[in-house]
C-alpha cells in the first residue's frame, strides 16, 4: 500500500509503504534541504524493531551519515500513562565523512523526559536526563577517552588555519533550568597547536553559564617544556572566532606560594608520553628578620631539578 507524498510540517515530507502482512511500515523522509532518510518499523507485540539509515545528514554543526538499529518498547503505567523504553546501536557511523566510531544507547521517555542512561562509543560515554517540558531541567555527565574534535573545530572556526587541537579526554557536567545552562569540566589535550603555537600538553579547568565559559587553574606545556598558566574567557557561541578569543587570553608564569617560600615552575618534561615528568624549578624564599649585608633584598634562591615517576 503506497501512501502519497505528505506534508507533515513546512520544513519535512515524507511518503512510504505498509505491509499490513508484515507489519511493518517502510518511510522516506525528506528534510527540506537535506538528505533523505529511510525508517523502516516493525511491531512484535508490545515491541517496535527500528532501522534508520541516515547518509550526509547535515546538522548545524557537521554532517553524520549512519545506519542505527534498535528496539523500542511501549509500556503503561498504573494511570495509564505511557513510558517507552529504547535500546539503539550505530554502524558506520561517520561525521564530515571522517570515522566516529559506533555507539550504543539505552534510554527512557517518560513524563516529557528523555533518560540517558548510557550512551556509549569508544571516545564518549554519556548519562543524564533532560526535559522537554517545564521547568526543562536538564543534566548530562561526559567522559571524554581521547576524542579527536579536530573535525568539529574546523568547520565552527573560520580562523583554524593556524589552530589543530589534539585528542581530548576528561570530564564535563552539564546543569540546566530553564534557558539557563551550566557547563563545568576538566580536560586534557595532547601535542596540537593553537593560533600556530605548538604545546606538548594543555590542562584545562573550566565553569561557567553556557555560551561563556571562564578558564582559570590550567596550564599548556610547550614541545620544549616551558610552562605557563592560562586564564581567560571563551564564547562558545562564538567558536568562528576561536583564536582571536585565544590571543585575550592570559599567559603567566606557574607560580606556587607555601608561607615565605615561592616556586617558579620553569619546564616540566614528560618521558616518553608516560607518567615520569623532570621539573626545572626557581626557588625563591624571603628571609625574616633584619637585612643585612649579605642578604639586602631579604631573599635567597636557588635551581632545582625534580623527576617523578
Amino acid at each position: 500500500m503506497f501512501c502519497p507524498s505528505l506534508q507533515a510540517a513546512p520544513a519535512l515530507s515524507y511518503r512510504g509503504v505498509v505491509d499490513f502482512v508484515r507489519q511493518d511500515l517502510r518511510l522516506e523522509i525528506h528534510p527540506a534541504d537535506n538528505s533523505p532518510l529511510a525508517l523502516t518499523i516493525r511491531w512484535q507485540g508490545p515491541h517496535c524493531l527500528l532501522t534508520l539509515n541516515v547518509k550526509d545528514l547535515k546538522l548545524p554543526l557537521f554532517d553524520i551519515s549512519a545506519l542505527m538499529e534498535g528496539t523500542v518498547t511501549f509500556l503503561r503505567g498504573p494511570s495509564d500513562e505511557t513510558k517507552i523504553v529504547g535500546r539503539l546501536r550505530s554502524h558506520y557511523t561517520l561525521v564530515d565523512r571522517q570515522p566516529l566510531g559506533d555507539f550504543r544507547a539505552h534510554f527512557e521517555i517518560e513524563d516529557d523526559t528523555l533518560r540517558i542512561h548510557s550512551l556509549i562509543s569508544s571516545t564518549l560515554s554519556l548519562s543524564g536526563f533532560w526535559q522537554f517540558a517545564e521547568p526543562f531541567d536538564k543534566e548530562l555527565n561526559a567522559k571524554l577517552t581521547a576524542l579527536d574534535i579536530d573535525n568539529f573545530f574546523s568547520f565552527v572556526s573560520s580562523e583554524d588555519a593556524r589552530t589543530a587541537l589534539g585528542p581530548f579526554s576528561g570530564d564535563v557536567r552539564i546543569l540546566g533550568h530553564g534557558d539557563r545552562v551550566e557547563v563545568k569540566g576538566k580536560l586534557a589535550t595532547y601535542q596540537g597547536q593553537i593560533d600556530g603555537l605548538p604545546y606538548e600538553q594543555m590542562r584545562l579547568n573550566f565553569e561557567g553559564v553556557y555560551p561563556i565559559i571562564t578558564i582559570n587553574r590550567s596550564h599548556i606545556i610547550q614541545p620544549d617544556g616551558s610552562i605557563f598558566n592560562i586564564s581567560g574567557r571563551l564564547n562558545l557561541a562564538q567558536l568562528e572566532h576561536f583564536n582571536k578569543q585565544v590571543r585575550d587570553f592570559i599567559s603567566e608564569p606557574l607560580v606556587e606560594q607555601e608561607g615565605e617560600d615561592l616556586e617558579w615552575t620553569l619546564k616540566r618534561i614528560h618521558q616518553n608520553g608516560g607518567d615520569s615528568s623532570s621539573e626545572l624549578k626557581y626557588l625563591l624564599r624571603k628571609e625574616s628578620g633584619p637585612p643585612s649585608k649579605e642578604r639586602e633584598e631579604g631573599a635567597i634562591f636557588g635551581l632545582e631539578r625534580q623527576m617523578k615517576f
